[in-house]
C-alpha cells in the first residue's frame, strides 16, 4: 500500500477496514498513512507484532519492469531474534536481494520479445 495514492489508500481502507489482529495493529487511518510514508522514506516495512504478537518481520519491494511493486519478500522471525539493533542491517540486505530480482525482472522483461520467448 505504500505506493498508493492517498486516495487510494482511502478507497482501500473503506472498502476493507484494518482489523485489530493485535493490540499493535495500526488502525487509524491517519497512524497508517504516517507509517507508509515512512515505508515509502526508507524504501521497506517493519512489522512489529503488527499481525502476529512476538513476530518481528522486515518486508521489501521487488519491482517491475514498470517500476511497480510487483511482489515482496520477508525475513520473519520471533522477536526475541531479531532485536530493533539488527533491523537496519536485515533491511539492508533483504533491500539489496529485492534490488537485484527486480533488476534481473526488469532486464528479463526487455530483453525477452516474443519470437525469443516461441522458440524457448
Amino acid at each position: 500500500m505504500s505506493n498508493f495514492s492517498e486516495e487510494g489508500i482511502d478507497a482501500i481502507l473503506k472498502e476493507h477496514p484494518v482489523q485489530q489482529l493485535t493490540p499493535h495493529t495500526v488502525r487509524d487511518a491517519v497512524a497508517l498513512k504516517q507509517v507508509l510514508n515512512r515505508v515509502r522514506t526508507r524504501g521497506y516495512a517493519v512489522d512489529n507484532g503488527n499481525d502476529s504478537m512476538g513476530m518481528r518481520c522486515v518486508v521489501a519491494p521487488i519491482l517491475n519492469a514498470a517500476g511497480e511493486v510487483g511482489a515482496a519478500t520477508c525475513v520473519s522471525d520471533p522477536a526475541e531474534r531479531v532485536p530493533h539493533r539488527r533491523e537496519r542491517e536485515l533491511a539492508h540486505s533483504l533491500t539489496e536481494a529485492c534490488g537485484k530480482v527486480s533488476t534481473m525482472l526488469k532486464y528479463a522483461t526487455v530483453q525477452t520479445k516474443p519470437s525469443m520467448a516461441r522458440e524457448r
